[in-house]
């Protein structure tokens, strides 16, 4: 492809993630809705996850982007020029025949919600881990609100870096009181805390992109574990969130799968615990909440002991406890999923409720 081709490419798929995002921002909460927005601003105008930006500008940039979502929001998605012809914006495979051989890679498919997600990067790595290949990918020149920084297509995992790097900037700056435990003994690893048990917010920036670096791969492990886990299929998973896209049933499938996927001996805690990692344990701590959180009672409460004793085999004691209840848990929800399409929906959730929501507390 010419270099005028690629560009029109990627201006294509900008187009497309600006549709999507017209389309479905409404699946955000406001505060989520803006801490995203923020994001996308400091993303397009090259902003480092820690710069501080200037509130009538973004107020403005929002409203101007508000502006054109209205004017998309009923488009449909345009196809991809390649070559001499069009193809299919899911059709990652074939409009990457023709990215792959200038190193750039195209994702597209349905996030949270269904809601579509597409990005264009730059590959800075390709590896393989626990045998699946993945792709570490930089620079980015097209992206959307939702940006999942880790994800997989078939068997290959994509790390994306840079949205990672405004998560982890975000999480670690705004946690609450109640993770700070967890968060201090991470930041300790990296000699970050100063005398009074503070953040030294100057060496964190200096050393940002080495720590990024250094808890990428737990990260990518989750995705392992999602491959190699297959208690909660993919295809039941897909069933689900169509059925019951953006519901309280969405949001405990999606939970119940990545629990497992942390879960899983090859997973982020299988690899955590194997390899001993004190700081990706404290992150991962800070990191989960909602359902995620709610499912792994057990790793909470081994970390309190764990933290004073540096005990791994209570850490894992407590992985390998969760994992048995957090598979059973996926049981009952396959199981009640095969009656989709012959009871009324209604009846579903009131079976996930009283049979799964209830006894967790929810």
């Amino acid at each position: 492809m010419t270099t005028k081709q690629t560009k029109n490419l990627i201006a294509t798929i900008s187009r497309n993630c600006n549709i999507s995002d017209a389309k479905d921002n409404g699946i955000y909460s406001m505060c989520m809705l803006f801490m995203r927005l923020r994001n996308l601003f400091k993303w397009e105008n090259g902003i480092e996850p820690w710069e501080e930006v200037d509130p009538p500008l973004l107020l403005d940039w929002i409203a101007q982007k508000e502006d054109e979502w209205a004017g998309l929001a009923m488009r449909e998605f345009l196809p991809i020029p390649c070559g001499n012809g069009v193809i299919d914006p899911l059709d990652v495979h074939q409009v990457n025949s023709f990215l792959l051989p200038q190193n750039l890679l195209y994702g597209a498919g349905l996030g949270k919600a269904l809601k579509a997600v597409f990005f264009v990067a730059h590959i800075v790595e390709s590896r393989t881990e626990c045998g699946c290949q993945v792709k570490v990918l930089g620079k980015e020149e097209a992206r959307e609100l939702d940006s999942p920084f880790a994800l997989r297509q078939d068997n290959t995992i994509f790390f994306r870096t840079e949205p990672y790097r405004y998560f982890f900037w975000d999480r670690v700056m705004d946690t609450d009181s109640s993770k700070k435990v967890a968060l201090r003994q991470a930041l300790t690893v990296y000699e970050l805390l100063d005398k009074s048990g503070k953040i030294n917010v100057e060496k964190f920036k200096e050393e940002f992109d080495f720590i990024v670096n250094q808890e990428m791969t737990p990260i990518i492990r989750h995705e392992v574990g999602e491959i190699l886990d297959q208690t909660l299929t993919s295809n039941t998973l897909t069933t689900l969130v169509s059925t019951f896209p953006g519901t309280v049933i969405e949001l405990l499938a999606r939970s119940i799968k990545d629990a497992l996927a942390d879960l899983h001996d090859e997973g982020m805690l299988g690899w955590i615990i194997g390899k001993q990692r004190r700081s990706s344990l404290g992150f991962y701590l800070t990191f989960i909440d909602g359902f995620r959180k709610l499912l792994v009672p057990e790793i909470n409460g081994a970390s309190t002991t764990f933290w004073q004793t540096g005990d791994w085999e209570i850490v894992d004691a407590a992985r390998q406890t969760a994992r048995n209840n957090c598979r059973s848990i996926a049981r009952q929800l396959s199981e009640i999923s095969t009656r989709i399409g012959i009871e009324d929906d209604s009846i579903i959730l009131e079976r996930v409720k009283k049979e799964i929501l209830e006894p967790l507390g929810v």
